[in-house]
């Protein structure tokens, strides 16, 4: 099985889940990869499933990820969301 991990963070506490979640995934020997969400342009075909993390905003997905994730089409692949919040 091979992961990828798209995230989007400007904290990095989204991308410390992330990471966190790679390591947990490697003891299984999945095979994990993060990206950026910013950087891609394309998503490869080779990956089983698809994790998009990302900070709330207003209750909600940064504008910018959801346009990101339109233009990305993933189409036929299992995925799923991580949502991080910082709250006190």
């Amino acid at each position: 099985m091979k992961v990828l991990l798209l995230v989007f963070s400007g904290t990095n506490n989204s991308f410390y889940v992330c990471n966190e979640l790679k390591k947990e995934y490697q003891k299984l020997n999945i095979e994990t990869d993060i990206l950026r969400l910013e950087n891609v342009k394309e998503l490869k075909d080779d990956y089983d499933l698809i994790g998009i993390s990302y900070p709330i905003h207003a209750f909600s997905a940064p504008k910018f990820v959801e346009k990101k994730i339109k233009e990305l089409k993933i189409k036929n692949k299992h995925y799923f969301i991580i949502k991080t919040s910082g709250e006190l």
